[in-house]
């Protein structure tokens, strides 16, 4: 039955209910941003990067949320975390050693005033020498679990006096995704991240080549100043929306478990399959949904927040299986 209603902060006005998990929800007609610059169509992998970003400022007892876009040259990776760039206790960079990521945690320790790093293209990360990249990732790693707070600087131990936790956010293209799956699996890299895998449609080609003829500059989100003034928030998560989240992991569980890579050891074929449990992703689509009803103004995680983290969960996939936009 339709439904009428008020604007949802401005989002978008809901007109629709639909049954998910046995519960009768509203489903806003456009619950993501409006459209800006004629990019409408990528407006809700910028409202996932936007959630995450906003993470930092919700009572929690995990890190903020990471997040890595995965998708072919040319879709607009760089320019959507581009609009973050101004994002106040967000450090962006273009790309990462040990001894510049050691420094920004060293003057972290110090001031503490960055919670999340954008790091635009993770390709030229990954082209440093093989004992570099591994030293940048274990210490990734570390930033977006439990923190950092004694490590190793150029083969000198240094501490620090506060643990230093960070999100991280970057881009990557599917073959390069592909080839360190294998490591990144291992090690647990996967699984403490959310995955946004994309792919553009034949309209969203033209709407993009139709915004370059323009010649309009990348809009960056002033909005977020805004979030800083606001300060840290406790959001509530009724024991119903809980139950609901909970099945919602199962359910993107179920579709991260069908990517696989193969390997091949001389004439044999073999798969290497995701080694995912939902627990870190449970963890991070309630933070997700906490930071959804942060930006809305509110203090309780409702059902039409819960909407929108159902369908920004359509991002969350590996490169097997895109979404297309």
């Amino acid at each position: 039955m339709a439904k009428t209603g008020s604007q949802i902060q401005g989002r978008g006005e809901y007109i629709h209910t639909n049954e998910y998990m046995g519960i009768n929800l509203p489903k806003p007609a456009s619950i993501l941003l409006p459209p800006t610059n004629g990019l409408y169509r990528t407006r809700q992998i910028a409202l996932l990067v936007r959630y995450a970003l906003i993470s930092h400022f919700v009572d929690r007892t995990i890190a903020p949320l990471s997040l890595i876009l995965i998708a072919p040259p040319e879709e607009d990776k760089t320019r959507i975390l581009l609009k973050f760039q101004k994002m106040p206790n967000t450090k962006t960079i273009e790309n990462l050693s040990s001894k510049p990521l050691n420094q920004l945690i060293m003057k972290q320790d110090e001031k503490q005033t960055i919670h999340h790093l954008i790091i635009l293209d993770f390709i030229r990360t990954l082209q440093h020498k093989a004992t570099v990249v591994d030293a940048v990732i274990g210490t990734l790693l570390n930033l977006i679990d439990e923190g950092v707070q004694e490590n190793l600087f150029y083969g000198e131990e240094f501490k620090l006096k506060h643990r230093v936790q960070m999100g991280i956010i970057t881009a990557i293209t599917p073959p390069l995704f592909k080839k360190h799956f294998p490591r990144w699996n291992e090690n647990g890299a996967i699984s403490r991240f959310i995955p946004c895998s994309y792919e553009y449609t034949r309209d969203t080609i033209h709407e993009v080549n139709h915004y370059i003829s323009q010649n309009l500059p990348v809009e960056v989100d002033r909005t977020l100043e805004q979030v800083k003034r606001r300060g840290k928030q406790t959001i509530v998560i009724n024991s119903d929306i809980s139950a609901a989240i909970m099945l919602l992991t199962e359910e993107v569980t179920g579709r991260l478990l069908k990517f696989y890579v193969t390997r091949y050891a001389g004439k044999r074929q073999y798969r290497i399959y995701l080694d995912l449990k939902g627990f870190r992703l449970q963890k991070m689509l309630r933070l997700l949904a906490q930071s959804i009803t942060y930006d809305r103004g509110r203090n309780e995680v409702n059902y039409e927040d819960l909407a929108t983290l159902r369908e920004l969960s359509e991002l969350i996939r590996f490169p097997n299986d895109p979404k297309a936009i």
